[in-house]
């Protein structure tokens, strides 16, 4: 873990608002990484940066969507204006939480499976000597 301060201090969530006010609607999304250029982000990860700006408006009682493209309409965040973009917002964030639970599924599997693997092929004890036999007489 790093000793460094939270990347959030680099972007205020007002500051962050007052840029998504002129990106109301699914239609107006704007990408993290263009966000990151109209803000000036010069953070390592500027996408986490936005991120914790985003979750902390939600927090604060902000309407921020996010959604991902699908080739047809573009990806990015917006502030959400009607029940269908709320709906699109949070069908994505409910297929994230299902995606993590099947991960968190298999990531168990795979330790319980590992440690059962480790105790099958576990290196064999080295041999002892033996009786009357000593390692000099070898």
């Amino acid at each position: 873990m790093s000793d460094r301060a939270p990347a959030v201090l680099s972007l205020s969530p007002e500051r962050l608002w007052n840029t998504l006010q002129h990106h109301r609607g699914r239609q107006h999304a704007i990408r993290a990484r263009d966000l990151a250029v109209v803000l000036g982000l010069t953070d390592a990860d500027p996408t986490r940066v936005i991120q914790h700006a985003v979750n902390a408006l939600i927090d604060a009682g902000y309407p921020i969507g996010s959604v991902t493209g699908n080739g047809t309409t573009m990806a990015g965040y917006f502030v959400i204006q009607t029940e269908a973009e709320f709906e699109e917002a949070v069908g994505q964030l409910n297929n994230r939480v299902r995606e993590l639970q099947r991960r968190i599924v298999a990531l168990s599997e795979a330790y319980r499976l590992g440690l059962k693997q480790r105790e099958f092929f576990a290196p064999l004890p080295p041999r002892r000597p033996r009786a009357g036999v000593h390692a000099w007489d070898r």
